[in-house]
């Protein structure tokens, strides 16, 4: 598990919503579940009243407990009714929360997530929050956006927030903090939709790998670099996010998928991959260690694919990605079909090292 960084506090949140159904409070929990692991400190009622406890002075933490920074204010159909007409412990926590949203200035301790809409669209909202902003989970194919949006809002980081003028990135004074990938939102959309058999996995799946292939860009190595060799142990060790993201990703296709229909998605990916570990016809000046950390990436990504599916029995999936061949168009010549060698090459870069370290291996690679 990472260790959370010591500058950053755990924040805390209390969850208000209605037993509307089994099925949604089974809702709640997951959301819960997945705020804890994203390091948020939940109070929750499945959690923390137990019987014999008074509902009241728990409802009120929300609001006197100094340590419940945030207030996530569930709602649904039977949320709003409730509300309005002050039913149940719902009416309570709407008697709690009005006043607290009505007389603060400060109105950045609750926010309501919306799980259901009526048939024109509409959000159902308590009375005392329908003018605010809420977060949408009432589409399933946006919930991971707007999940993270919910996360951000906890810790207080929205993603659009106006820069203190004249001061750097937070990501340049600070090297341990973790930078944001831009993989993020496609690969939570492409592992729920996995998990749970959405229509649009497939997809999900092939915006993942796309938003994949489109970031490689940022890890071409610096051609006027001093030490070359350098340059390119510190781009593959900035890749261990991605790969780490990536091989979650194959680990949970190959575990929930059925038909294995997510190969040819894999295989296009490969090809993908692999037109950017060689130069392009606009390249007329090159060495050819240039893409050397592609090189590098390509192989060690085929290796997993292939672990996973051997370890998972998907054997018809790895002989499929060993034997059908790649389509391959080098420059100045005609596409043609190589074998799967094609993604395990020699790195001169490393070699380079080996001798100029004198470490004396077999292999740096």
């Amino acid at each position: 598990m990472r260790a959370r960084p010591l500058s950053v506090k755990t924040p805390t949140a209390f969850i208000s919503y209605s037993w509307s159904s089994p099925e949604f409070e089974q809702r709640i929990i997951k959301l819960a579940e997945d705020l804890v692991s994203q390091g948020i400190k939940v109070t929750l009622d499945k959690w923390d009243l137990r019987e014999g406890h008074d509902a009241y002075p728990f409802m009120e933490k929300m609001v006197n407990d100094t340590e419940i920074e945030k207030v996530i204010i569930a709602c649904d159909k039977t949320y709003a009714e409730k509300s309005k007409s002050r039913e149940g412990g719902v009416g309570v926590e709407t008697q709690i929360i009005s006043p607290e949203l009505y007389n603060k200035q400060e109105q950045d301790k609750f926010v309501a997530v919306v799980f259901e809409k009526d048939n024109d669209g509409e959000a159902y909202l308590p009375t005392y929050y329908s003018s605010r902003i809420y977060i949408d989970f009432s589409n399933p194919e946006n919930e991971a956006v707007e999940f993270e949006k919910l996360v951000r809002w906890v810790y207080g980081k929205p993603i659009y927030k106006s820069p203190a003028l004249g001061l750097p990135p937070s990501y340049i004074l600070n090297d341990d903090q973790e930078q944001k990938m831009a993989t993020s939102v496609t690969f939570k959309r492409a592992m729920d939709a996995i998990k749970t058999n959405k229509s649009y996995s497939t997809a999900a799946i092939v915006d993942y790998f796309e938003t994949f292939v489109a970031e490689m860009s940022n890890f071409a190595a610096d051609k006027e670099a001093e030490s070359f060799d350098d340059e390119v142990i510190k781009l593959i060790a900035a890749f261990i996010p991605y790969r780490n993201e990536f091989i979650s990703i194959i680990e949970t296709l190959a575990k929930y998928s059925v038909e294995d229909d997510f190969i040819d998605a894999t295989h296009g990916f490969l090809e993908q991959l692999y037109k950017l570990s060689h130069r392009d016809e606009t390249t007329s000046r090159y060495k050819d260690w240039d893409w050397d950390v592609v090189k590098f990436i390509q192989h060690e990504l085929l290796l997993y694919i292939l672990a996973i599916l051997i370890k998972r029995k998907k054997y018809d999936a790895a002989a499929s990605l060993i034997h059908n061949g790649y389509l391959v168009k080098m420059p100045h010549q005609s596409a043609t079909l190589k074998e799967i060698g094609i993604f395990r090459t020699h790195l001169n870069s490393l070699e380079f090292r080996n001798s100029r370290l004198k470490k004396g291996r077999v292999s740096i690679h």
